[in-house]
């Protein structure tokens, strides 16, 4: 097993993703990576777009945690776990092949003692804690959430009990609260996702039957808008190995914002088939579709678009984003196709090394 602080590279970016410096490189990234080139140079074949997405993404945010990138080592391509912050005028971004590199990183720095590396180690140390703390909160809101969501709906079960004005109250109380317990949960994923804590508990799944599962799960919440749910897939679709809880949080995702961006009496359809050594799903709808400009942002976090839920629905900013960091913690992709006034079609893959093209 190679040492720790040969499992990695930390380098110094300009905002715009120019290499300034490479501080370490104990894998050999030099070989592809020079100061003066961008930082998605070093990415191997179809990596560059995910190398750049990185860069783009810390134009937004202050932190990127454990972004899966595959980089070109003469000619090998070698899977890093690139976490980056912004620092002063500039970005940091370091890329581990093993648990504790970065910790490793944060130890040499300790040992430097000049203003640069102490600005550097400062910055890691302040986000590690805060990502941390985040954590604590977001875990302790949820369950105390949770509980008032539950208490609710547990009223609004004995209906004859409630005069008409406590039964108003008590409604606003359990949606309310079921938005909050949304948004928390969403805040929790995030930190884990940021401090590189995400776990998935892969296993051989049956993807067909838990999407007919995850669809019918959902068709309440089309129901009440008057949308058709429906499922369709193919014949023959081999197992995956991945999280099915995870896998289901993006299927509940994406259908849940087909439904919300949705008009009523319109349909939302999710198909599912193979491709060569992938499973693709998609959720198709006919809403309102996305202005071509506003389509790059929509992984993002933090990230909405113009475009308003149909029936006053609330909106995070977050679910995107943590499903296309789910996926691609799977070595899956995310991608979209939306057209203004005829609807958008919102697409995930997961690798399935058996899986044909379906005829």
């Amino acid at each position: 097993m190679e040492p720790r602080h040969q499992a990695g590279a930390l380098l110094r970016c300009t905002r715009d993703g120019v290499v300034i410096a490479i501080v370490n490189d104990g894998i050999g990234l030099a070989g592809s990576l020079s100061a003066g080139k961008p930082f998605r140079s070093c990415a191997y074949v179809d990596n560059e777009d995910r190398a750049q997405a990185l860069i783009d993404e810390l134009g937004s945010v202050d932190a990127v945690y454990e972004m899966p990138i595959s980089v070109d080592l003469g000619g090998h391509p070698k899977l890093l776990a690139f976490s980056g912050a912004v620092v002063g005028g500039e970005l940091i971004l370091v890329g581990s092949a093993v648990e504790g590199y970065t910790g490793d990183i944060y130890e040499d720095l300790t040992r430097i003692n000049n203003e640069e590396a102490n600005a550097l180690r400062m910055a890691l140390k302040s986000l590690e804690q805060r990502s941390r703390h985040a954590a604590i909160v977001a875990h302790d809101l949820r369950n105390s959430v949770g509980s008032i969501a539950s208490s609710a709906e547990l009223l609004l079960e004995d209906l004859d009990a409630l005069a008409p004005e406590q039964l108003q109250l008590i409604s606003i109380i359990e949606r309310t609260s079921r938005a909050a317990l949304a948004l928390v949960s969403d805040l929790l994923d995030l930190t884990l996702i940021e401090t590189g804590r995400l776990e998935l508990k892969p296993q051989s799944i049956d993807l067909g039957a838990l999407i007919q599962k995850n669809v019918e799960a959902n068709r309440p919440l089309a129901h009440k808008k008057n949308i058709q749910l429906e499922a369709e897939i193919a014949v023959g679709l081999p197992a995956v190995i991945a999280d099915p809880w995870r896998v289901e949080q993006v299927l509940t995702n994406f259908i849940s914002n087909a439904v919300k961006y949705s008009e009523p009496a319109t349909g939302v359809i999710v198909r599912a088939s193979a491709a060569e050594g992938e499973i693709l799903v998609e959720v198709c709808d006919q809403g309102q579709g996305i202005p071509p400009d506003e389509i790059d942002n929509l992984f993002r976090f933090y990230q909405k678009t113009s475009v308003r839920p149909t029936g006053g629905e609330q909106s995070t900013g977050l679910g995107l984003a943590i499903a296309r960091r789910i996926v691609e913690a799977h070595g899956g992709k995310v991608s979209v196709e939306s057209e203004v006034g005829r609807g958008s079609t919102f697409r995930f893959t997961l690798p399935c090394p058996g899986a044909a093209a379906n005829v």
